[in-house]
């Protein structure tokens, strides 16, 4: 089976960080083209970072689509792959695993740097937390802003 964005949905939750957190937005990112194959169990997904768009802003815990404004929107994503994801030097995530039952798990290759994921499907969603120290994914961050940080990055699948 095909995989692309009619059969699966691929959000980004980015925690806030650092000295100006309490200013930044609580932004929503959505993975708007991704292919991939689901051929009995065995999966594989390639999520071009060229494609992915900030929505929103989670206020509340619902998504916002009117915020941030347009010219914020452009400035962050502009800013998320040329800085944190480097999109010259790598230009996709992929994933490679398996989904039995209500498990997917396999390796998760980000920035370069591959780790096992496993996640756990309850209604066919799943969500998995990548840490930002262990991709090596650089902050956003304003110069005078300079702290180690452990940052995580949610994301949810299906």
């Amino acid at each position: 089976m095909e995989i692309n964005n009619q059969n699966l949905e691929i959000m980004i939750y980015p925690e806030r960080d650092g000295v100006l957190s309490p200013i930044g937005h609580d932004l929503a990112i959505e993975a708007q083209k991704l292919s991939g194959k689901l051929d009995g169990t065995a999966l594989e997904i390639t999520v071009p970072f060229d494609q992915l768009r900030v929505i929103g802003n989670i206020s509340n815990g619902q998504l916002d689509r009117g915020q941030p404004g347009e010219k914020d929107r452009k400035k962050i994503e502009q800013n998320m792959l040329a800085d944190v994801l480097e999109t010259k030097k790598f230009s996709s995530a992929t994933f490679s695993g398996t989904r039995e039952g209500d498990v997917v798990s396999g390796e998760l290759t980000l920035h370069g740097v591959t780790r096992g994921i496993r996640v756990a499907l309850v209604d066919g969603r799943g969500s998995f937390v990548i840490n930002q120290m262990i991709t090596k994914l650089n902050p956003l961050r304003p110069f005078w802003d300079n702290f180690e940080s452990n940052r995580n990055y949610g994301s949810k699948l299906w």
